[in-house]
């Protein structure tokens, strides 16, 4: 239902009068493609119903006609399919920043922030979150951890940014997802985003 009301207002929201779309058009057209990617991989492990995949797509084409008026908007609404979309293949990104997301003992959470800086990722609790150690990968992608005990643990990233012009510090960017992890289900349906 929460899903159906979502689409819903995004249909409302596109039917609105029209401005100018943003210089940031590309760089969410990007992200609609890898919300797209996203929701072909859940559909590929098999978590998401075909309910949600119809949603899921749905939010897609209606956030893409939004961004042609109001882009910031639009922005805004692809940041709660994203958090949506987290919810299933426990991937984290910046619209997940300052959230608690909720897995079983088990999971694998992957951080996955898609743009161009240079993050490092920490655990606070390795026994509860432990990474993954010698896997290489893909571009945009931070680390993956395993859920291995009940508990909670905050994921930490920083990035290092170049110095600003007059500034004589270089700027620091810190994201934070705090995950708490219970005992494994009997029938596994996925992480949640409190």
């Amino acid at each position: 239902m929460q899903k159906l009301l979502f689409a819903f207002s995004i249909v409302l929201f596109t039917t609105g009068a029209g401005t100018l779309a943003s210089p940031t058009s590309s760089a969410l057209g990007d992200r609609l493609d890898r919300a797209e990617a996203r929701i072909s991989s859940d559909v590929h492990h098999k978590r998401l119903s075909s309910e949600q995949v119809d949603l899921f797509r749905a939010d897609v084409v209606a956030i893409r006609s939004a961004s042609a008026s109001d882009a910031r908007r639009a922005g805004r609404l692809l940041d709660v399919l994203d958090r949506q979309l987290a919810r299933n293949d426990l991937e984290l990104a910046m619209p997940e920043d300052n959230n608690d997301i909720l897995v079983h003992v088990g999971d694998t959470i992957v951080v996955a922030m898609h743009d161009e800086r240079n993050w490092s990722v920490r655990s606070s609790d390795s026994f509860v979150l432990a990474p993954k150690i010698g896997v290489m990968y893909l571009k945009g992608v931070q680390g993956s951890f395993s859920a291995k005990r009940p508990g909670a643990a905050e994921l930490t990233l920083a990035s290092r940014a170049a110095r600003l012009p007059g500034s004589a510090q270089p700027v620091t960017r810190f994201v934070r997802f705090r995950v708490i992890v219970i005992a494994a289900a009997s029938q596994h349906e996925g992480g949640r985003v409190l």
